[in-house]
């Protein structure tokens, strides 16, 4: 999920130095906002694990994890052969896309980068996967994940891609857009249509379209939670989505115009999101999501002053670190003009250009 960030900021200096693409600005408002979910520790600790059914209603997980490190899972078959395609927080690897597969041993590995127009794009996150007469078809978040947060608060887009291979995806478009929506989930009907279920601030947004390329408002469901759209007996869809005793669903018989929320829950797990489900020949169900490994350890903090790549003036002390708490201690905190650089590495390293004297470093390092 992206933080909400308002600026007027004042741009003073905008040039490449170093690789960095570096800006001096000064805060009017609030804080600027990093590229949220950007720091190794943001994913490092989710896990997708994989749950089964008879029918769609209730999944008994299996217990098994299919991968560290790993987020926002969308499992499909192509081929006869499952994919999961997921947001990887592996430190060791870039943030963005994969597509993962079962090898020979039939345990999955982490795969393949998803490639848009031929190129790795870091900024696309939360896919969702839906097969066609021998494509796939993607759809994603395009969000500021390893570039810096725009300084006005802009719609989150949603984009489509295709692909015959699962891994090279041509760029459709931008298929739909609201303020501050994040994980699409899309399905498409017997008549052609499709229904998209979108996640935004405590709500899920729910929009129709004719040919899955322009996509309009329908209706509300007033619930926070990640949705996953399924189809189910014909034309009727069920949405899935994470809720404090795990996962629980609602269902539309009106091609997604009107929705009730089902009794109990498909899952019950604790600290679980962003389902996804389909369908098996012989008529189960799996389910894979995302869980928190409560015994994880993220990276540890790493914070080095660099003394040498601060801009010629000695007023300047410079500060790196991929730990997002220490960050966000930064911009509570810190008042004042300053720098801030990126990089295009994972995790996306954010560069802070400090005042010398400012107390704010030590406060924050000693937290």
């Amino acid at each position: 999920m992206l933080l909400k960030s308002r600026l007027l900021l004042t741009v003073l200096i905008s040039h490449f130095i170093g690789g960095y693409h570096m800006i001096e600005a000064k805060a009017e408002n609030e804080r600027p906002s990093p590229p949220p979910g950007g720091s190794a520790s943001g994913i490092y600790c989710h896990q997708i694990l994989a749950a089964d059914s008879d029918n769609g209603e209730s999944f008994k997980p299996d217990g098994q994890v299919l991968l560290d490190h790993a987020s926002v899972p969308d499992i499909i078959l192509f081929g006869g052969q499952p994919l999961i395609y997921y947001v990887n927080g592996d430190p060791e690897s870039d943030h963005g896309i994969y597509a993962a597969s079962r090898n020979s041993n039939l345990n999955w590995a982490r795969g393949n980068k998803v490639l848009l127009d031929g190129v790795f794009n870091g900024d696309a996150v939360d896919p969702d996967v839906v097969p066609t007469e021998g494509t796939i078809q993607l759809f994603y978040y395009l969000g500021h994940f390893i570039t810096p947060v725009p300084a006005r608060q802009e719609p989150h887009p949603i984009y489509r891609a295709e692909s015959t291979d699962g891994v090279h995806f041509k760029i459709l478009g931008k298929v739909f857009e609201a303020p501050e929506i994040t994980d699409p989930t899309v399905i498409r009907f017997k008549d052609g249509s499709w229904l998209m279920a979108t996640a935004s601030k405590g709500r899920i947004i729910i929009a129709e379209s004719s040919d899955g390329m322009k996509f309009n408002p329908l209706t509300e469901i007033n619930t926070p939670g990640i949705p996953e759209l399924a189809l189910i007996m014909g034309d009727q869809a069920r949405l899935y989505l994470n809720s404090p005793q795990g996962i629980g669903s609602y269902l539309s018989t009106d091609h997604g115009k009107s929705w009730d929320r089902e009794q109990g829950v498909r899952l019950n797990a604790r600290s679980v999101a962003d389902p996804s489900v389909i369908r098996q020949a012989d008529g189960s169900w799996v389910m894979v999501y995302k869980k928190i490994n409560s015994q994880c350890v993220p990276p540890q903090r790493q914070t080095t002053l660099l003394p040498g790549s601060q801009p010629h003036d000695p007023r300047w002390q410079a500060f790196r670190s991929p730990d997002e708490e220490l960050l966000n201690c930064f911009r509570r905190h810190l008042d004042g003009p300053m720098l801030r650089l990126f990089s295009q590495g994972f995790p996306p390293r954010e560069e802070w250009l400090i005042e010398k004297g400012e107390q704010t470093l030590d406060t924050c390092l000693k937290q």
